[in-house]
């Protein structure tokens, strides 16, 4: 099991954010050499960000699913978690050359990946909610800085088309958050 409290977690993550500062260690972390890599990049920053935004105590218990339970996150024995990630397509692609050096035709790529969204993040909020999970959960979908080039106004624009093209479901919140700044915004 992988119940902890808050201060735990942070402590957790602390330490795996100063075991990716070296330029190996941050190269691997990005390509996700490792399971502990994705879980970091994909799950534990974006519940960090959440946690924050919710204004959980650091004494509460948060337990993480890591793939072996239905949920990616149990805060509070209350707030069910579910993380999904809006990434456009052959992201990964592109996220495995950054350590290398983007030639220009990877750079031209990936700028214009940007204009796939706020699309991606539909996309990914309506596969969810067509999951129709029974259980209360929030749901927080996961955008690079790269997309919304760490702007609020490009998030703030993007909101009502979102909004307009998706709904809620069954979830008792959709938050959109920008990993790289630790930024939430509520959707739904």
């Amino acid at each position: 099991m992988n119940s902890m409290t808050v201060r735990e977690f942070f402590k957790k993550l602390n330490g795996m954010a100063g075991a990716r500062v070296s330029l190996d260690t941050y190269a691997d972390s990005i390509m996700h050499k490792t399971r502990e890599d994705k879980f970091f990049r994909e799950e534990y920053l974006p519940i960090s960000a959440v946690l924050h935004y919710l204004k959980i105590p650091l004494s509460d218990q948060i337990e993480l699913g890591n793939e072996t339970e239905p949920w990616d996150a149990l805060i509070s024995g209350s707030y069910i978690l579910e993380i999904t990630q809006a990434l456009p397509k052959e992201e990964h692609k592109v996220r495995c050359k950054i350590p290398a050096g983007l030639d220009l035709n990877t750079f031209i790529n990936h700028a214009s990946d940007a204009k796939q969204f706020p699309g991606v993040i539909i996309d990914a909020i309506n596969k969810k909610v067509q999951k129709g999970y029974a259980d209360e959960r929030i749901l927080a979908v996961v955008v690079s800085g790269d997309y919304t080039m760490e702007d609020d106004g490009v998030i703030n624009s993007w909101i009502p088309q979102i909004q307009a093209e998706s709904s809620q479901g069954n979830f008792t919140e959709i938050l959109l958050v920008e990993r790289d700044r630790h930024k939430v915004f509520k959707i739904f």
